[in-house]
């Protein structure tokens, strides 16, 4: 019964079950709602609707299709399939590269060689056909008037380490999925972490196994590059917990370990501070406002509802206030203060300007910019990567570095010894017939010499 069992999970049957069944998981992902591409509100609103419906979803996981138990069953159950398959074929791949006399067949009549050729032979000189096919890097089995010459035959192996590279690419995605951490942290210049989940915009998506980043570091500076008027990057420096300093931009993340921390969005983050007559500070705070690219953002502050527009390069054209480039070589802040739905004041500000509020002092005093970082923390990126570069080792020694094999023998004949040579060759017929021109040109070459 162990038998037939293990028969099944290594057939061609087992494979394309599971595949089936795990396409049709990853199918249901894309129809029915899930926890993690929703948010939580919205989700539960939905499940408010449907509680029974959402309950046995909850139930069998398929609410969350790429962590539930049927899912992580399947994956368990197609990995032994590719093991038990690669435990089949490793027999066979290693029978295939031994050689023996048994090897040795009559070129002449060896079905399985697809081309052949026949020279004559100089008289005595049987032994440069070994000569000639070692040099030309065969390996040559038997005796100089009866042989087997193969070259590259461990090439098989390299069957081998293709299954074994998508069995570590698959197994990287499985891993990933279940490790993986995603979140949205936004900071400004002179904050630090230190692995809060508070400080996460929103609700991180976390690993289902394994922790959250505990990666600690301070944001020390946050300088945009322009061009000619124009931004084209954006340099942001981190101190690490030990003192170190990384450099990240839009295109590179600051990597700690197993977690990639991604520049996804610049804003200003303006310290504003309200004062009373005397020049006493009533509240302040540095406010992280999103009124990039002309969006106006608001905020509370001692009562006070307040209004931002931001210009990055301020002029003013027929009384207006406009952005002449993306270059920040002139920012100014338009603030508009609200008070019990009326609107008291209102002015463009620059650092260090202020505004007067009912005997108050609204004080702009500077426009530091704040940060988005996209944090992901995952573990299946080593294995992906050596998934991959071996699977590429395989496929050019597989494909380059090709298997070819030849037979002689040496007949004597009224006119001479005659060398019978046949030749086959991986993948490819043609260069069964181009190994033997080749062959036969090293053979002339020696008669000659």
């Amino acid at each position: 019964m162990v038998n037939n069992i293990i028969k099944y999970l290594s057939s061609l049957r087992c494979t394309l079950a599971v595949i089936i069944s795990l396409s049709t998981m990853f199918l249901l992902s894309f129809i029915l709602p899930q926890k993690d591409l929703l948010k939580k509100q919205d989700y539960l609103q939905m499940k408010g609707g449907s509680p029974i419906f959402f309950r046995i979803m909850e139930t069998l996981g398929l609410t969350d299709v790429y962590t539930s138990p049927v899912t992580l069953a399947l994956w368990a159950l197609f990995f032994l399939n590719l093991a038990l398959v690669m435990r089949q074929r490793v027999p066979l791949v290693l029978k295939r590269i031994e050689c023996s006399p048994a090897s040795i067949e009559d070129p002449r009549t060896a079905s399985s060689y697809p081309v052949r050729l026949t020279v004559p032979l100089a008289k005595g000189r049987s032994d440069t056909v070994q000569e000639v096919l070692t040099r030309a890097g065969y390996r040559f089995y038997g005796a100089a008037d009866r042989f087997y010459a193969v070259k590259n035959r461990l090439s098989p192996l390299a069957t081998i380490l293709f299954h074994l590279s998508f069995f570590l690419i698959l197994l990287a995605g499985v891993v990933t999925t279940y490790t993986k951490f995603v979140g949205y942290l936004e900071m400004g210049i002179g904050e630090s972490f230190h692995g809060e989940l508070s400080r996460y915009k929103g609700s991180p998506r976390m690993p289902k196994v394994g922790r959250p980043p505990v990666a600690g570091f301070a944001l020390e500076k946050v300088q945009p590059h322009v061009d000619q008027n124009v931004a084209t990057g954006l340099e942001v420096v981190v101190r690490d917990d030990r003192g170190g300093i990384h450099i990240a931009d839009i295109n590179r993340p600051y990597k700690a370990g197993a977690t990639s921390f991604l520049v996804n969005d610049l804003g200003v983050a303006p310290l504003v501070v309200i004062v009373d007559e005397g020049g006493r500070d009533l509240d302040g705070a540095y406010v992280k406002l999103y009124v990039m690219k002309g969006k106006k953002d608001r905020f509370r502050m001692l009562g006070y509802d307040i209004e931002a527009r931001y210009f990055s390069d301020h002029l003013v054209v027929n009384g207006v206030d406009e952005t002449k480039s993306d270059a920040f070589s002139n920012p100014a802040m338009r603030l508009e203060v609200s008070k019990n739905g009326a609107v008291i004041a209102a002015r463009t500000l620059k650092a260090g300007e202020s505004l007067e509020l009912d005997g108050n002092r609204l004080v702009l005093r500077e426009m530091p910019f704040w940060v988005r970082f996209l944090v992901v923390k995952q573990h299946g990126d080593w294995i992906a990567y050596a998934g991959f570069i071996i699977a590429t080792l395989a496929l050019c020694w597989r494909l380059l570095l090709y298997r070819r094999e030849i037979v002689g023998t040496v007949e004597q004949t009224v006119a001479g010894a005659m060398l019978h040579l046949a030749c086959r060759c991986e993948f490819y017929r043609t260069s069964s017939g181009q190994e033997l021109d080749r062959i036969s040109e090293l053979l002339k070459g020696s008669r000659a010499g």
